[in-house]
């Protein structure tokens, strides 16, 4: 739902009539933008790569007679991943404001347990072709997740600044 106004100016390109949003004011509305932006999309394939780690990984616990636990854990850390993306992605899409330095964080862990959990998927993997696909899927998740993490990191320390800029001086006692 919006309103027309008008902006006011002295430039006549800035006088055209806009679309606002009647509810400016922060809370709980949906941001469907999000999915356009390059994190959207990542938090889109991180969830597309994760879920196809988990379909792999399960499809070869019952197709063979190498799962020795290491399917287990697959299926642990790409369930994991894929819910804390999907969950993500909620909290973002609901304009949440998620914190940063936490979604960072989380963003570091997927990445490294996708690691090990493609690392444990490499063996038999020439003979289950089901465990190779899982290794390239969690992988493939993990860059996801690195990269938007290593985005995060970039948008962290402008945050603190401004923190630290909007309390003022701390005094030493």
């Amino acid at each position: 739902m919006g309103v027309i106004c008008s902006i006011p100016s002295n430039d006549p390109a800035a006088t055209a009539t806009s679309h606002q949003d009647i509810n400016n004011h922060p809370g709980v509305r949906c941001n469907p933008a999000y999915l356009r932006t390059v994190p959207g999309i990542l938090k889109i394939l991180e969830i597309g790569f994760s879920l196809l780690a988990v379909i792999m990984s399960h499809s070869g616990y019952y197709s063979s007679k190498f799962s020795h636990g290491s399917v287990g854990w697959a299926n642990f850390a790409a369930g994991t991943a894929c819910i804390n993306a999907t969950l993500w992605l909620v909290v973002i899409l609901c304009n949440l404001r998620p914190w940063l330095l936490y979604q960072m964080a989380m963003n570091f862990l997927m990445a490294s347990i996708l690691l090990i959990a493609g690392a444990v998927m490499i063996p038999y993997s020439n003979v289950d072709g089901a465990r190779a696909a899982c290794v390239v899927f969690s992988w493939a998740a993990m860059v996801c997740f690195l990269v938007d993490g290593l985005m995060k990191v970039n948008f962290q320390p402008s945050a603190a600044a401004r923190v630290g800029e909007a309390a003022g001086p701390v005094a030493k006692v």
